[in-house]
C-alpha cells in the first residue's frame, strides 16, 4: 500500500485493491469462517484509522467467535464448585477435570474460557458462601450432638412398658 501511495495511486483504487486481496481469506483463529471485507468497510477503516493518528492501536477490528465451550460444561463445573473446596479457580478446574464428569470435557474446555465465562470473582464469592454454609453446618451439628447428649442423660433409653402392671397393694395401718 505504501509503495502504491509512493507511485501516487489514488486511494481509492488502493482500497478497492486491498478490499479484493483480502476478502474470502479465512481467519487465523477461527479457519472455518472467512474474512468478508468490502470496498465500504475497508474505507470506514482507514478514515479511522487515519483519525485516530495512524496507530494501530486506532484500528480495533471486532470478530465474534463462537463460544468454544457449551453450556452444560460450563454448569457440571459450577456445580463441582458449589460442593467441593478449592484454594483457587484454576485447582478447581484441574480437580474437575480429573473427574468422571470433567473427564467428559477434557480437552473441550481451556481454563481461559473458563475464566470468560465463569470470573473469578463469582468462583471467589461463592466459596465464601461456601465456607459460611460449612460453618453453620458445624454447628448444626454441633448443636443437634448437645441436644441428644442433654437428652441421654435426661431419659432413660427404653421407655418402662406401659400396661398391665402389677401394683402394689397400699398397706395403711
Amino acid at each position: 500500500m505504501a509503495t502504491a501511495q509512493a507511485a501516487n495511486q489514488p486511494m481509492c483504487r488502493l482500497v478497492h485493491r486491498m478490499a479484493r486481496r483480502w476478502s474470502g481469506r479465512p481467519f487465523k483463529a477461527d479457519p472455518a469462517r472467512k474474512l468478508a471485507l468490502s470496498y465500504v468497510s475497508l474505507w470506514r477503516f482507514y478514515r479511522a484509522w487515519k483519525l485516530g493518528g495512524r496507530l494501530p492501536s486506532a484500528l480495533r477490528l471486532k470478530f465474534n467467535s463462537p463460544p468454544q465451550v457449551s453450556a452444560l460444561a460450563m454448569i457440571s463445573l459450577l456445580e463441582y464448585c458449589t460442593t467441593h473446596r478449592a484454594a483457587s479457580l484454576r485447582g478447581a478446574w484441574a480437580a474437575w477435570l480429573a473427574t468422571p464428569r470433567g473427564r467428559r470435557w477434557s480437552g473441550k474446555v481451556s481454563y481461559a474460557s473458563v475464566v470468560r465465562y465463569f470470573p473469578v470473582e463469582t468462583f471467589k464469592a461463592l466459596q465464601g458462601h461456601q465456607q459460611a454454609v460449612s460453618t453453620a453446618e458445624n454447628a448444626l451439628a454441633d448443636l443437634r450432638l448437645n441436644m441428644i447428649g442433654t437428652l441421654r442423660e435426661q431419659l432413660p433409653d427404653q421407655p418402662t412398658p406401659r400396661g398391665h402392671q402389677r401394683r402394689a397393694g397400699h398397706w395403711q395401718i
